[in-house]
């Protein structure tokens, strides 16, 4: 599938090291996984607060513009992503990946955790209610395509792929999923 204006691999290299970012991006987004606007970030913080203090991480936030920023894109990538629906997806992974989702879902708790004890909130994006309505309102629209995607993803794997209705229908729910993220990633 094309997705944006370049080219999806680079020549010079084979296989997933090959691939440009904007796919990486965008299959995290169609997952609702958003683990490159996240991963690592719980980890980090919370080494942050244990070795330098509360008082420190309150103030660099309060104070420092660059992390302030930083700690906002973490909570808006944690706000759209969505373990219930990645759920979904996690059945068409193969058992021996499954500590790998329980590590993702592990960091996901401990983000959300760090970024509200940082931020001195409820939920993520107590203090953006406007956007914090906008996803709530979105996605129950966009539940539905996701559980009809990986439906569409476990048929198209069992069977012999060669189905041009059903690779039509799932290159279909790419572009819908992505037109109601309102964005790849």
């Amino acid at each position: 599938m094309q997705i944006g204006s370049r080219p999806s691999s680079r020549d010079d290299r084979a296989g997933v090291a090959g691939l440009r970012a904007v796919l990486w991006l965008s299959a995290w987004a169609q997952c609702r996984y958003m683990i490159p606007g996240w991963f690592g970030a719980g980890t980090a913080l919370h080494a942050i607060r244990h070795q330098l203090g509360e008082e420190l991480i309150t103030e660099l936030y309060s104070r420092w513009f660059f992390f302030e920023n930083l700690v906002d894109d973490v909570e808006l990538a944690l706000a759209r992503a969505d373990m219930d629906i990645a759920a979904f997806y996690d059945t068409l992974t193969e058992s021996r990946h499954a500590v790998c989702i329980e590590l993702i879902r592990q960091e996901y708790v401990l983000a959300q955790s760090e970024v509200q004890k940082i931020k001195g909130c409820a939920r993520l994006l107590d203090g953006e209610p406007t956007l914090q309505r906008s996803i709530r309102l979105r996605n129950p629209y966009l539940d539905p395509m996701h559980m009809m995607q990986a439906d569409l993803l476990q048929r198209w794997r069992s069977g012999e792929r060669s189905d041009n209705e059903m690779l039509n229908a799932l290159l279909a729910s790419v572009s819908g999923i992505a037109s109601g993220l309102q964005g790849s990633g």
